[in-house]
């Protein structure tokens, strides 16, 4: 029985370390890996239908650097100035 690993967008994939029938004892291993490993690992457990799961992975060192939004509504102000000048080209005046 082999376990397939799924490509996770936001970071590495998990690692299945326990399965338990009860929350109280995947926490008590939570809880125990949490204090071995400090600040290398990061670990949860999930709920599923035949019960929960421990899940541990290695916590990313280096933060990704957020690239700055681009303002939408100035590209948008900037569109419709441009359009402005042949809004009203065809348009005939009254009085």
């Amino acid at each position: 029985m082999s376990i397939k690993r799924q490509t996770d967008k936001h970071g590495q994939p998990w690692d299945i370390i326990g399965k338990f029938s009860t929350f109280e004892g995947a926490d008590t291993l939570r809880n125990g890996v949490l204090l071995t490993a400090e600040d290398t690992l990061e670990v949860k457990v999930k709920k599923r239908c035949d019960g929960f799961v421990v899940k541990s992975r290695p916590k990313e060192l280096e933060e990704k650097e957020k690239k700055p939004r681009k303002n939408k509504k100035m590209k948008r102000k900037k569109e419709l100035k441009n359009n402005d000048k042949s809004r009203y080209k065809n348009t005939i005046r009254m009085g």
